[in-house]
């Protein structure tokens, strides 16, 4: 049940994610002045996901606008681009039905074109891994792993780092979604060397996308505390680079995470962090944010009073978004929130209203949990009758999409209703039932435990993997300090050896010049990690301590440069 608690939040920060009108107008801006039709095609993508929340009815046409001028430049790779966009903007939309439809329709065109001669490998791993998603997305994961595994098998032939983390981390979500946890870890796992050799420019980012799925990783096997070590190490990466505005969002995961974790004081500490930095940004959506994260507070602590207290004092949060076409989503967490509350009467009003649209517009997946929490709900306020057929509903939603955890639950309380019934034909059948998939997740279970040593072997072998390159690193490190010492140390023997030997003065003053040279660089190549370790990386410290050291070995190099050198060449050297 505890997700349910999120359900207010969740639907804020998908509109959060889209910040502002002002950004908006900006896209159409960059989208309607981009001469490039690729670059068209980037803005493209931007400018229809954000479409989506502020102007729905005119997505398709912008991106039937951008299909239209791919097809008129008659480039395959534009083509399949233009479509595949298509695609991802209405999945997108994450929760509608009839749009991950659309999207498939998409998907499926930009994979058939990207089967014609000339198509780039980029583009045709990027058709079969939207593909994964589409399908993943419409209770297919079956299909999805397929598609992901042509996508990695196609990314490997390329040299494009990003590609073939983008391939890795999508074959691994659609395992996570299968609960094939261990097959999930080890993509991760692949995904995250590639990154770590990786000299691609954008690294830093297919990092913190890594960390991003580890996060959700380590949340799917309710490992939250290593699921909020990753989210800090994305926070520091943004406090370290002034990114203000991205420590946003991961401090509002962090917040939900402390909450599931039960850490409610931390939670609340850090949905008051959130709000400060929305304050200083003047960011009024995650200001709301961290609002509405004080009422995920009340409902988990089942604080009734404060709870109703919350809601008369911020109706105006819930009014601003109404204008969003996605109101079920608020009613269907209300219901959830009255019911934790044993509010029954308006829980069942806000059902009653939400079911409906749940069932016309939602994924097969929010159809079972709505059917579920309906008859839970009648169950809980003994219309035994009415809470079976919506249980029965879930159960066979449950089957269409092999959700063996939620069907437990449905299955656990389908035999009580009937035993409160009197049939215990019925309750015997479903008792039974409730017993097989029970063996099932206890199988699941002996996994979860092949899991946990898995995972700590490849960390250990991780952790093994990184000793043994930071010391081939230094042993290398070793031989190149010592050879360039040699060097230095041979060319002052030379510069000796001058002095006894009759020898030009030009042929002295070029070796003294080069001696000098490397021998005090040397020195500063020495203090370099010195300085690093001693200013953390802080790169105005870092000048400083070199303009200082400079100041003071520029004058000495040349100093001794002209003292030794005039010493050879006049006791010596010929004129």
């Amino acid at each position: 049940m505890f997700k349910y608690f999120f359900i207010l939040v969740s639907l804020i920060s998908f509109h959060a994610n889209a910040q502002t009108d002002t950004t908006f107008d900006r896209l159409k801006k960059e989208y309607e002045n981009a001469q490039d039709l690729n670059d068209k095609l980037d803005k493209l993508q931007q400018l229809g996901l954000y479409s989506e929340v502020f102007t729905p009815n005119a997505t398709a046409d912008y991106i039937n606008n951008g299909i239209l001028l791919a097809e008129q430049s008659r480039q395959k790779n534009l083509m399949v681009k233009s479509r595949r966009i298509a695609a991802i903007v209405f999945l997108g939309s994450g929760t509608r039905q009839e749009k991950a439809i659309v999207a498939k329709k998409y998907a499926q065109e930009a994979l058939e074109i990207s089967k014609a001669d000339n198509v780039s490998i980029l583009e045709i791993a990027g058709c079969n891994i939207i593909m994964g998603r589409v399908e993943r997305f419409l209770g297919n994961a079956i299909k999805g792993v397929n598609y992901n595994l042509e996508a990695i098998e196609i990314a490997n032939k390329s040299d494009n780092d990003s590609i073939k983390v983008s391939a890795y981390l999508s074959c691994a979500n659609t395992y996570l979604f299968l609960d094939e946890k261990i097959k999930a870890f080890k993509n991760y796992l692949s995904a995250q060397e590639i990154v770590e050799k990786s000299k691609d420019k954008q690294a830093s980012e297919l990092s913190l996308s890594v960390k991003n799925n580890f996060v959700n990783f380590y949340l799917k096997v309710e490992d939250y505390d290593k699921a909020i070590d990753f989210q800090y190490q994305i926070l520091d990466y943004y406090k370290t680079q002034n990114k203000s505005s991205e420590q946003l969002p991961v401090l509002m995961a962090i917040a939900e995470n402390y909450l599931a974790a039960k850490k409610f004081d931390v939670a609340k500490a850090t949905y008051l962090s959130l709000g400060k930095l929305s304050d200083s940004l003047k960011n009024m959506d995650y200001k709301n944010v961290a609002e509405f994260g004080k009422l995920n507070i009340f409902i988990v602590t089942k604080d009734k009073d404060n709870a109703l207290a919350f809601l008369r004092e911020n109706d105006s949060l819930f009014e601003s978004y109404k204008k969003y076409d996605m109101q079920y989503k608020f009613d269907e967490g209300f219901a959830n929130m009255y019911h934790e509350l044993g509010m029954n009467d308006s829980a069942l009003i806000y059902y009653k209203k939400s079911l409906p649209v749940i069932d016309k517009k939602g994924t097969l997946f929010a159809r079972g949990d709505a059917h579920y929490n309906f008859g839970n709900h009648l169950y809980t306020t003994k219309n035994y009758i009415a809470a079976i057929i919506e249980l029965k509903i879930a159960d066979l939603i449950c089957d269409s999409s092999n959700y063996l955890s939620r069907k437990l639950l449905v299955l656990n309380i389908l035999d009580s209703c009937y035993q409160k019934v009197g049939d215990f034909k019925n309750a015997y059948i479903y008792s039974t039932k409730y017993r097989e998939v029970k063996k099932q997740l206890d199988e699941k279970g002996k996994e979860k435990e092949v899991l946990s040593l898995e995972i700590a072997a490849a960390n250990k072998l991780k952790e093994h993997q990184l000793k043994e390159d930071k010391e081939e690193t230094q042993k290398r490190h070793y031989w190149q300090y010592s050879l360039i010492l040699m060097i230095i140390i041979s060319l002052f023997i030379i510069l000796a050896a001058f002095g006894v030997f009759k020898v030009s003065v030009r042929w002295i003053r070029v070796i003294g010049f080069f001696s000098f040279i490397l021998l005090f660089e040397f020195i500063i190549l020495l203090a370099d990690t010195w300085i690093h370790h001693a200013t953390h990386g802080e790169p105005w410290k870092i000048l400083g301590i070199k303009v200082l050291l400079i100041a003071l070995l520029m004058p000495l190099h040349h100093f001794l440069e002209h003292k030794v050198v005039s010493f050879i060449t006049s006791k010596y050297a010929q004129k």
